[in-house]
């Protein structure tokens, strides 16, 4: 009889993967941010990082927002369940609100028309589309809420931090309406497919309830 344990394989869980990723992302981010802050980047590196964070930051909230309530109900896959309790829509959370950041502090180093942090941070004081400018930034506050219950749900008690999640959902339309008043045509099949999808799965959950 053999009494050695056999070794487990190791796998990254998706935590560590995350950590990676955001690692690797952001040193690239930050590198882009430096070199526009200091115009040392050829004309169209911060313009693109900016539309491009704020592109891929805006799917995955969407994704994230559409799967929770998809989870609840018959029309659901049988990965999603797995992919949902293994961290992932924490996951795509954070990285939706880490991405929606950048994609703000970009206005601080877009060139001619770069303003300073009162317009990053407070609604309404963008000197270029202030309404939608605006409207962004509580997008991400509000998508911060919910990380933070996310996270700390333990501490809040289910109760409020379910609550605190379902901010989720205007997050979410105050994101979308950003990317209709202050985005570029090219970008708008997404933001229509992304209502769609997200409205769709929350029918679904409210007929299930």
């Amino acid at each position: 009889m053999n009494t050695h344990a056999q070794p487990q394989p190791t796998t990254r869980s998706p935590s560590a993967l995350n950590e990676i990723l955001v690692v690797v992302g952001l040193s690239a981010l930050g590198a882009a941010w430096l070199l526009s802050l200091a115009r040392l980047e050829p004309a169209p590196i911060g313009w693109v990082t900016m539309r491009v964070t704020g592109f891929v930051s805006y799917a995955a909230l969407a994704v994230t927002t559409a799967l929770g309530p998809l989870v609840a109900t018959r029309y659901a896959p049988s990965w999603l369940p797995a992919f949902m309790s293994r961290g992932w829509h924490g996951i795509l959370s954070g990285f939706a609100l880490a991405l929606g950041a950048l994609h703000g502090a970009f206005i601080l180093v877009g060139g001619e028309y770069a303003q300073g942090l009162a317009a990053l941070l407070i609604p309404g004081m963008s000197r270029t589309d202030p309404f939608a400018v605006g409207l962004g930034t509580l997008s991400v506050y509000l998508l911060l809420i919910v990380y933070y219950s996310f996270v700390h749900r333990a501490r809040l008690g289910m109760r409020w931090a379910r609550a605190l999640h379902f901010l989720a959902y205007p997050a979410f339309i105050m994101a979308t309406a950003h990317g209709f008043l202050a985005g570029s045509d090219p970008a708008m099949p997404l933001y229509v497919v992304a209502s769609v999808l997200v409205s769709v799965t929350t029918a679904l959950r409210i007929a299930r309830s």
